[in-house]
This record gives C-alpha cells, sequence and structure tokens, in this order.
C-alpha cells in the first residue's frame, strides 16, 4: 500500500477501474494477490485516503465470506501506532458480482526490505526497527489476534521511521473448525517462506510463536539480505514440509560474519524448527533484541561467566584498559570464579523458572484463544471483550494451574486489555488482583513491580479515580524503592501530577513538578517521555492562572521533541498540539486556534478511530471555541458527543462530563433554545447537590451559570440564594486574573439590580468591571456587558 496519491490516475472508466465500490471513489489499483486487488481509495466522511481490499470471486465462497465478515469485529479492534487501522469492511455489488471488502487505514511508505537497503541502515538501526515491529506484533497477540501471514510485504515503514504492520485480513482467532475446513479445502493461510513448520503441517498448531518465527525470518533476511531456506518461496508445500522438518537454517552468523555473537543467537532462537524453543512472545523477542542494543545480556541463552564478563569489558573498555585487567587473569582469581558461578546457578534456576512460567503463561493464552471455538462460541460472533471476559473467567477458575507470578502477570496483561478497551471497572479489579500478586511475589524495585505499579496508576487515572491513584501513589513515593531509584521516583512524580492536577489543585500540581522538571531533564534528559508527561500536566496547572504565553513556550518545546520520535499524527504527539491551540484560543489569536484544533481533530477521528476520552476532551475544546466565535450550530454536535462519550467512560458525575453539558446549554440557549438550555443546567446541578465532596472551581461556574438561567427566567429570589452561597467559594477559588470571578460577580450583580437592591447591585457590578477590565480589556463583550448594566442602573428607574 505504498506509494503517492498525487500521481494517481483518474478514477474511472478511463482507467479500466471501477468508479465506486460501497461509497468509496476508487483512485487506482495498489496491488493484486491471489485472495484480491487492493485500491488506493477516496472516503468522503470523514474525508481521507484509505486502502480497500475486495476479495476475488474464485476465493469468495459463502464460506469464507462468512469468516471474512466474523473477523471484521476483531480487526477493527486492534488500536496501535504500528498497525494499520480497519475502518470498515461489508460486501459490495461490483461487476463479478456480490463480493466482501475491508476498509484500511492507507499508509504511504516502503516495504520492509526495500527501505532497509534504500537507508542503507547499519545493525543498530536494523535492529531497533525490528524491536519495534515485534512490539507491535506484540500488542495484537495480547487481543488475541496471530497474524498468520507476516512478510516484509505486509509491513511498510512510514516516512517517520515507523514500520507499520498491514493486513490482518488472514488473521483470525483459533477456531478449530475453521482452519480444518480451510486445510480440507486445500488452502493455506500464509506465505510458505514465513510459515513455521508446524503452520504448514497443521493449521491448529498457530500460536504466537509462529509470529514470532516470521518475524525470525524477515530478520535473517535483512541482516544477511538472504532467506534462511533459499528456494523455499518456489517449492511446494508437501516440499516445504519436508525440508523445514529434515534442514536446519544455515546459521545466522555464517550466512552474514557480522552478526556473530548475541545477534545470531537472537535470531537464530526465533527460528526454532520447535515452537517451545522460540521466544514465547513477540515481546520476548523485542526486549533481546533491546538488550543487544544496550550490551547487556541476553535471554537467548545461559549467560556463562566468559560471557557476562566479555560483555562488561566491551561495555566499559575505558574501565578495564585504564586498570589494566585481562581475561585470563580474571578468570584465575578464585573469588570472581565463585561469584561467577554461584551468578551462573542462579541464572540457570532463573532460566529454569522462566522457562515453567512461560509454559504456563502458553497454557493460559491457548486456553485464552479457545474462547473461538464453535464449543465455546456456540454461533455467536465473539467481540475482543468476549475473549477477555472468558479468559478472564478462565485465570480464576484455575488458578490452582499457574504459578502466582504468572497469573500476577496475566492479570496484569488482561487489566490493560481491558482498559484499552475502555471497560475501567474490569481493568481496575484485574490491576488491583495483579499488584496484591505482585507483592507477594516479587522483590521490591523488581521490573514486574514497577510495571504492576505504574500499570495500576494509569488505570486509576484513565477511570478519574483520581484520589485514589493519589493514595495508592504517595506511599510508592515514600518508599525505599522510589529513594533508590531516581528513575522510578521521577515517573511516580509525573503520574502524581497528573492526579492533584485532576483533582483542580493547581498550585500544588506546580509545586510538585516544576522542581521534578528541572530533574527530569538533567537525569533523564528533555526528550524523555516522562519529562514530556511533567511539561504536559504543569500546561494544565497553569491554565487556570492564565499564564497562556508560559504554556505556548512550553508547548513549543515539546512539540519538535514529539514529533521527531512519534510523528505529527501519533496520539503521543496531540496534546502538545491541543495546547498550542488553547494557547492561541486564550491570546485571542483565533484563527490560528481554529485551524489547529480542527486539524487535531480531524487527526485524531483519524488516527484513533474511535470516540474515547482523549477525542472527547478534544471535541470539547473545539466546541468551547466555537462558542467563543459565536458558532453556535456548529458547537452544538461538537459538544453533545464530547458529553455522550465522558458520561460513557467516566460517569454521571465527573467534571469532564458536568463542564460538557454546562458548554451544551451555552450553544442551546445561543441558538434560543431556553427551555433545553434550563433543563441541562438542571440536571448538573441536581448530580452535583447529589455529591458528597468538597467545593471545586468548576463547581462555582456550574452553580453560577445555573444561578443566572434561574435569575434570567424571574426567579430572582431563588437565584439570588444560590449566588450567595457560592460567592465565599468563588471569592476563595479564583485566580484574581482569570475572567471566570468576574463574571460571576457580574450576573450576581445584576440579580441584585433584578431584585430591587440597587446599592448592592452598584458595588458587586463595580467590582465586576475592574475584574473583567483587567482580564479581558475595556472593550471586550463581557466588560462592555457589566458597563451597560452599571448605565441602567444609574438611569432613570
Amino acid at each position: 500500500m505504498s506509494g503517492s496519491p498525487s500521481d494517481s490516475p483518474t478514477a474511472g472508466a478511463a482507467t479500466g477501474l471501477p468508479e465506486c465500490i460501497a461509497g468509496y471513489r476508487i483512485l487506482r489499483l495498489l496491488g493484486e494477490g491471489s485472495m484480491g486487488c487492493v485500491y488506493l481509495a477516496e472516503q468522503p466522511q470523514p474525508h481521507r485516503l484509505v486502502a480497500l481490499k475486495v476479495l476475488r470471486g474464485a476465493v469468495a465462497t459463502e464460506a469464507f465470506r462468512k469468516r471474512f465478515l466474523r473477523e471484521i469485529e476483531l480487526m477493527a479492534a486492534l488500536a496501535h501506532p504500528g498497525i494499520a487501522r480497519v475502518y470498515d469492511a461489508g460486501e459490495a455489488d461490483t461487476d463479478s458480482g456480490r463480493l466482501p471488502y475491508l476498509v484500511m487505514e492507507y499508509i504511504e511508505g516502503q516495504p520492509l526490505l526495500d527501505f532497509v537497503r534504500a537507508q542503507g541502515l547499519d545493525v543498530p538501526q536494523q535492529l531497533t526497527l525490528l524491536a519495534s515491529l515485534c512490539r507491535s506484533v506484540h500488542a495484537a497477540h495480547t487481543q488475541g489476534v496471530i497474524h498468520r501471514d507476516l512478510k516484509p510485504a505486509n509491513v511498510l515503514v512510514d516516512p517517520e521511521g515507523t514500520p507499520r504492520v498491514l493486513d490482518f485480513g488472514v488473521a483470525r482467532m483459533l477456531d478449530q473448525r475453521g482452519a480444518t475446513e480451510m486445510t480440507s479445502a486445500g488452502q493455506v493461510i500464509g506465505t510458505i517462506a514465513y510459515m513455521p513448520w508446524e503452520q504448514l503441517v497443521d493449521t491448529t498448531q498457530v500460536d504466537a510463536r509462529s509470529d514470532v518465527y516470521a518475524l525470525g525470518v524477515m530478520a535473517y533476511e535483512m541482516l544477511s539480505g538472504h532467506h534462511p531456506y533459499p528456494g523455499l518461496a518456489s517449492m511446494t508445500l508437501v516440499g516445504a514440509v519436508r525440508r523445514l522438518g529434515e534442514q536446519a537454517p544455515r546459521p545466522l552468523s555464517q550466512a552474514a560474519p557480522h552478526t556473530r555473537g548475541d545477534v545470531a543467537t537472537v535470531v537464530m532462537k526465533a527460528l526454532s524448527r520447535e515452537p517451545a524453543r522460540r521466544y514465547g512472545s513477540a515481546a520476548e523477542f523485542a526486549a533481546d533484541l533491546e538488550r543487544v542494543l544496550r550490551r547487556q545480556p541476553v535471554e537467548a541463552r545461559p549467560p556463562t561467566a566468559g560471557y557476562l564478563l566479555g560483555l562488561l569489558i566491551r561495555r566499559h573498555k575505558g574501565l578495564a584498559a585504564a586498570s589494566g585487567l585481562a581475561l585470563g587473569s580474571l578468570l584465575l582469581g578464585a573469588g570472581l570464579a565463585t561469584w561467577f558461578a554461584v551468578g551462573e546457578a542462579r541464572a540457570r534456576a532463573d532460566a529454569e523458572a522462566r522457562g515453567a512460567e512461560a509454559v504456563a503463561a502458553n497454557a493460559f493464552l491457548q486456553q485464552m484463544f479457545a474462547a473461538a471455538t464453535p464449543a465455546v462460541a456456540r454461533g455467536r460472533q465473539l467481540s475482543a471483550q468476549d475473549v477477555l471476559d472468558f479468559a478472564d473467567r478462565s485465570l480464576d477458575a484455575r488458578a490452582d494451574r499457574y504459578p502466582p507470578r504468572v497469573r500476577a502477570e496475566l492479570k496484569r496483561g488482561l487489566g490493560m486489555s481491558y482498559n484499552a478497551l475502555g471497560e475501567l471497572d474490569a481493568a481496575q479489579r484485574l490491576l488491583d488482583e495483579a499488584y496484591a500478586l505482585t507483592v507477594d511475589a516479587f522483590e521490591p524495585g523488581s521490573v514486574a513491580r514497577y510495571r504492576t505499579e505504574n500499570d495500576r496508576a494509569r488505570v486509576l487515572l484513565n477511570a478519574g479515580r483520581y484520589r485514589e491513584a493519589e493514595a495508592f501513589l504517595r506511599p510508592l513515593l515514600d518508599g525505599p524503592a522510589a529513594d533508590a531509584d531516581a528513575v522510578w521516583r521521577l515517573r511516580l512524580v509525573a503520574r502524581l501530577g497528573h492526579a492533584v492536577c485532576e483533582q483542580q489543585r493547581f498550585a500544588d500540581c506546580e509545586a510538585l513538578l516544576e522542581p521534578a522538571l528541572a530533574e527530569a531533564r538533567a537525569v533523564l534528559g528533555p526528550g524523555d517521555d516522562t519529562t514530556l508527561d511533567m511539561m504536559e500536566w504543569l500546561c494544565f496547572a497553569l491554565a487556570p492562572q492564565q499564564r497562556y504565553d508560559e504554556i505556548f513556550r512550553m508547548a513549543n518545546q515539546m512539540l519538535p521533541v514529539l514529533e521527531q520520535r512519534y510523528g505529527r499524527d501519533h496520539p503521543r504527539t496531540f496534546p502538545a498540539r491541543q495546547w498550542l491551540a488553547i494557547a492561541d484560543q486564550e491570546l485571542d489569536r483565533l484563527d490560528a486556534a481554529e485551524q489547529r484544533m480542527r486539524s487535531l481533530l480531524d487527526d485524531r477521528l483519524r488516527v484513533q478511530g474511535t470516540a474515547n476520552i482523549d477525542i472527547a476532551q478534544t471535541q470539547h475544546r473545539y466546541g468551547m471555541l466555537l462558542l467563543r466565535r459565536a458558532k453556535w450550530t456548529e458547537a452544538e454536535p461538537v459538544l453533545r458527543s464530547a458529553w455522550a462519550t465522558f458520561e460513557r467512560v467516566r460517569g454521571r458525575d465527573d467534571v469532564g462530563t458536568l463542564v460538557s453539558m454546562v458548554d451544551l446549554s451555552i450553544a442551546l440557549r445561543s441558538q434560543g433554545d431556553e427551555q433545553a438550555a434550563f433543563e441541562l443546567l438542571g440536571q448538573v446541578v441536581e448530580r452535583m447537590d447529589a455529591m458528597d465532596r468538597a467545593i471545586t472551581s468548576p463547581d462555582v461556574s456550574f452553580y453560577g451559570y445555573y444561578a443566572a438561567a434561574l435569575d434570567d427566567r424571574g426567579q430572582h429570589a431563588r437565584a439570588l440564594a444560590l449566588f450567595e452561597r457560592m460567592e465565599p467559594q468563588a471569592r476563595a477559588l479564583k485566580y484574581r486574573s482569570s475572567p471566570s470571578l468576574g463574571i460571576f460577580i457580574g450576573n450576581m450583580g445584576r440579580c441584585l439590580m433584578r431584585a430591587g437592591q440597587s446599592g448592592r447591585a452598584a458595588e458587586y457590578l463595580r467590582e465586576a468591571h475592574a475584574l473583567l477590565a483587567d482580564a479581558l480589556g475595556a472593550e471586550h463583550a463581557e466588560t462592555l456587558r457589566v458597563q451597560a448594566d452599571l448605565d441602567n442602573l444609574a438611569g432613570p428607574v
């Protein structure tokens, strides 16, 4: 799916192509294969280029159609920046009859091997690319999807250098009946040159390790320029089975001598004929590749004393040379020899334990995939959540089969999968259980403890349970692991800053993060994710203080780093883009702000695919901007969408839910629908009155809007009582430079004027005018509105 759309021929009959398929305008043919053809197409809404794949009539049997359509929900759930998204699917009428089609994200880039050759990548660069690819494949595995046809042609490297996995069209859960039918019909799912022996022999034996094998073949080709089994692609199925069963591949160290050592060892482990001897997951393969890059011991073989010492000397060449050390003399020292012997014994024990845990984990994954078998599915079309629910129940029912360390990691993985689906209650329950197991099974400061603690905090924050997150994080920050590890401590501070900021304690957030940011820049570097997280939450803390010049400068520092690392349209880059738009808006650069926000929202919808909290927050910000520009009818649907998502994911009482309801009421009122606006504000106040918590700045604004609405409807006594109830909190919580306090005091002055209390009204209106003139300027609409009230008050009664 590579190429530039600008040089595409005109669609239509003149090119011999269909003009339109299922509402998508066909631009040109991207490629053809045994299963169908792929077109570059244009989607009208949202407007974007897509890759549209249509099955050939010879392949599209009724059984194939059913299987194809059954897989759509599974494929669409794969949301990862390294995986091309599936947008749409179905069946369409074509000149060849009614055929299934699949609409995917269009990726401009080069096939993997072409990119490596064209760029002349060295070994570290190739390993970095491979590790990124493995992480993407593992993300699909965690959602129960095996690719089954990984090959260089199905991996494009985009202009930012990110590998993107294409065509999960043959990926599916382990449906034993479907696999048997396909084998009996003579079909092979996959490409022989990249399929492991067990997949060629029996398609029911496919699991994550089958994709690990394909990744190993691609790694071999990248590093050596040759296939590990030359000529395999042209062989028959029977010949390929015989060759893979009887012959071992040529060692990579012979095909590419420059890879001798860890590089060759890691790749050849992924190529092992027996699945049990391969990496148990693509993540394990990636982790060993990354260890090679860091010159750390790899998991692919037991670390002998000589190997560890040689690695130590390579990592610290200067120290070894300056000390006059020689490998031979070191190994002769009895004390050092004993230390290494103990280390080797421990390594063997650890390796055996890890092996047993890997076997148990793989057994569980097989059980998880069994959710897709006919015996369990019973004719239902299973969603990703169905599979997770089945796995969750199975893990608890068979808890005695898995060691505590395995249960802890599996529950953590299941919890984060639920988190990705937005099922936050299930995610939190599983992370709570994983954490309890982790505390007993792993030592403080271990990687597993760090990972589980970090993920549990993430889920609490994603669920909007900020006080719980803070209560969880503070003891960790005060614990010995944080004292001993500056990196871990800084990561905890960043998470804690998030939790504190979301509770509207902006001064506390600034006090926590500002000194930590300086340390993070020194210890982690300016481009580290934790450093960038701190900067992002400092932007949140500075916003209520109207310090938008500082916010703009900080976001401008973040954006180039994020774009270089992730690309402009990566979710990690979006918050910096949003802060630039917000700063432009608050600094009255409204044209620039609207352009930035519209572009950001389009990219979020295109990349992230479905409504989620991030998209809801951008929609809300964009809706607020449209309100400021008096574009009421454009703002209403945007704000409705934001409200629906906030309420679905965060709940009825979340501050995002309530704020979006209030802003939607403004849009409705501005279009003349006073009753609907008033009823919506009434719902907000009713929900807030039922809460048992301290009043926050947004709460004051909500009550203030409702009091103003009561006043406009002639209910001056009720309105004034509500204003007077909220006035102490408004003065205590609002920053003096913020226009919010001026607006609140001005509305209260107007209510006093209408209630006949002219003396108090004049006092409040004069104060509001001074506040608004200082915050917004004398010619701003809010300031002029208060001035008009003062003029009316001074006139004849």
